[in-house]
């Protein structure tokens, strides 16, 4: 087993009270089952879905988990029971859940909500061993930013108004370039406080001449730093400052005593359908100079509860997607 596989027994921020809390400002509901963080978001005709994040741990917890599930199933009309797993498909407790799924009839999910395929960076040695793990354009790509002036700093809770608005000029610049539909300024700035004020997370902005050139929301729950929004701007990209202000999170992940570093999404294994390049080969290549490990979770599996709805539902997901 590789020393960067993420432990069964690392919990995820996904599965915390205070991600359950902003959540619920969101317009979900949370439901707590034994230590699991249950959501559930409503929907049309008055039905609803459950879904629990990143879930560690053996499967011997869907022993209590399932019946309780399927009780608040039949309260709230749910039509299936997401579950998505933070466990490396290649560490032994896989196989064990693959095979409960199957006893258990979940199906694969038909989508991922958070990725299946992650970067993810093991802190547990010094500033340098980290650096030399690191490939040698990632070390070098850091000194560029560092020798051309880039500054990166930490919000504080008395400039979150001013830094999240930096933040989301930025990610909106992200948006537009890569393509992606992004939530309103709002829900980054309750995010945020909400982070800042239970010691989850920290904002970092990364400057030129000062001018914000990237920007990151970093969670951190159970020695476990997470990489969950990020973006970075059009001008200036010679002077490499999203490299150091990785490199910064790392740091103050470390000095938080965190033992890895997620960074979240890559491309998945193998070659891509049809010989056409991935859509996150670009991204993959960035991460991938900060050194660590691809790893490949198992991700999200469905347990139908009404499976004529859960089909239709999926129809619809797919013609809206």
């Amino acid at each position: 087993m590789a020393d960067t596989m993420l432990s069964p027994h690392l919990h995820s921020f996904l599965q915390s009270d205070v991600w359950g809390s902003f959540r619920e400002s969101q317009g979900w509901h949370a439901h707590k089952v034994d230590s699991i963080l249950v959501l559930e978001r409503s929907l049309p005709f008055g039905k609803s879905f459950l879904y629990s994040p990143e879930v560690s741990g053996g499967p011997d917890q869907l022993v209590a988990l399932l019946p309780k599930i399927r009780s608040i199933a039949k309260e709230r009309n749910a039509i299936f029971f997401r579950l998505e797993l933070l466990i490396d498909r290649d560490d032994p407790v896989a196989e064990k859940w693959q095979a409960a799924f199957r006893y258990t009839h979940f199906v694969k999910a038909f989508e991922s909500v958070q990725p299946d395929d992650r970067q993810i960076i093991h802190l547990g040695g010094t500033e340098d061993e980290i650096l030399a793990q690191m490939k040698s354009k990632g070390r070098y790509n850091i000194r560029v930013a560092e020798r051309s002036g880039v500054l990166v700093r930490e919000a504080t809770m008395n400039t979150l108004e001013t830094d999240v608005a930096t933040f989301y000029e930025i990610f909106q610049q992200t948006a537009k370039r890569d393509k992606f539909s992004i939530r309103s300024q709002s829900y980054f700035l309750d995010l945020c406080r909400l982070l800042y004020q239970h010691d989850s997370g920290r904002l970092f902005i990364a400057t030129y001449q000062n001018q914000p050139l990237a920007a990151a929301i970093v969670t951190l729950h159970d020695s476990l730093a997470a990489y969950l929004y990020g973006a970075s701007s059009n001008e200036n990209r010679q002077v490499m400052a999203p490299y150091l202000m990785h490199w910064s999170i790392m740091q103050w992940a470390m000095s938080k005593e965190a033992k890895y570093y997620d960074l979240l999404a890559i491309r998945p294994p193998g070659p891509p359908a049809g010989g056409k390049k991935h859509p996150y080969d670009g991204i993959t290549r960035f991460k991938e100079q900060f050194g660590g490990e691809a790893v490949h979770l198992l991700g999200s599996w469905d347990l139908p509860l009404q499976p004529t709805w859960y089909s239709l539902f999926k129809l619809a997901e797919g013609i809206r997607r």
